[in-house]
């Protein structure tokens, strides 16, 4: 009688129940709350520009740039095991590509799909050529590739710009007429509906049967292999999507800056990236989000404390290591079985 008291009494106050009598001490959020927080969500989301200003609004879209460029990388890194290091090299080759293509004329829709090409056919050549590598020699290919394409933006300044790189101008969208999108309200839009595409897009793979084989890649190569699965390539269009995925999100940082900076596509952007994926969540495409969002916006707020940066990303890293394994979304979700997302 007791125990079924507990029972009802769990269901009530979301409690779980325990089997040797009582109620876990451990809340469980009602199954509800899931849908009612995406809604929130979404409704903030879209109700952004009513309440922020342009500044706002253009840091808020500069995080939803990353927030593609990490469901990218976490597509290899996180599902597939690739320690890569060319995360930062895809970014700034979609920013290249995009910003060239802008020059000339080009509406930003066809933009973005040149710029995602470009990257993917890039990413095929490279990853045919070190994908049989050693874990940790692929990733130093990575390191190499990434300083060949700062030598080449600082050498052949006819094309690139040199060190002061060039100015991209404003998108021109075919769906406005060709006219050039300055206002910050319509960029974040665009931005947000680039962002859902590539998260209904990730997700899709994800339940794929070549995302599955990521993931047996991921746990066990050998295992993958027995079971029929290619491992080398599974493992270069993990990297072949990540690569177009994270030029994509290139072009669109170009297009919110208005400049092409090769500086800006070194060491410090890929660990920029690497801390996105820890601390939001290692494997969880709404991690991506969320780290972005939350480091985005710590990084600006950052600015007005010059030399603590660094300290500050720091202590970020080890906390997110050493208290929250799973990133900030693995957390939460942890916590709320509402918001579990099933990852790879």
């Amino acid at each position: 009688m007791s125990r079924a008291l507990d029972k009802v009494m769990a269901k009530v106050t979301g409690r779980v129940a325990n089997p040797q009598g009582g109620a876990a001490s451990r809340f469980t959020a009602p199954r509800w709350l899931g849908p009612v927080v995406a809604v929130a969500i979404v409704a903030l989301a879209a109700s952004a520009p009513l309440f922020l200003n342009g500044f706002q609004l253009f840091i808020l879209s500069l995080a939803l740039s990353y927030a593609i460029a990490t469901i990218g990388f976490n597509i290899s890194l996180g599902w597939a095991g690739l320690l890569i290091f060319t995360g930062a090299a895809f970014f700034g080759l979609g920013a290249f590509v995009g910003g060239r293509m802008s020059v000339l004329g080009l509406p930003a829709e066809l933009v973005i799909i040149v710029a995602g090409v470009a990257g993917g056919l890039v990413g095929i050549v490279f990853g045919a050529m070190t994908m049989k590598l050693n874990h940790y020699y692929f990733a130093i290919s990575g390191i190499a590739f990434m300083f060949i394409l700062d030598y080449f933006y600082r050498n052949f300044s006819d094309i690139t710009g040199g060190y002061s790189g060039f100015a991209i101008p404003a998108p021109q969208f075919l769906v406005l007429g060709g006219k050039p999108l300055f206002a910050q309200g319509g960029l974040y839009y665009v931005g947000l509906v680039l962002v859902i595409l590539t998260y209904v897009f990730a997700r899709y793979l994800e339940r794929t049967p070549l995302g599955r084989g990521w993931r047996a890649v991921r746990r066990s190569p050998g295992v993958a292999q027995s079971l029929g699965i290619n491992v080398w390539r599974s493992k270069l269009s993990a990297f072949t999507v990540t690569s177009a995925l994270m030029a994509v999100a290139g072009a669109w940082f170009g297009f919110l800056s208005l400049r092409f900076l090769p500086e800006t596509f070194m060491f410090r952007e890929l660990i920029f990236l690497f801390l996105i994926v820890i601390v939001g969540g290692l494997g969880s495409t709404r991690g991506m989000i969320v780290g972005s969002v939350v480091l985005v916006l710590l990084r600006e707020y950052l600015r007005g404390f010059p030399g603590l940066s660094e300290l500050i990303y720091g202590a970020v890293l080890l906390i997110a290591v050493l208290f929250f394994s799973k990133g900030i979304y693995g957390a939460l979700s942890k916590r709320w079985r509402p918001l579990r997302e099933e990852v790879l």
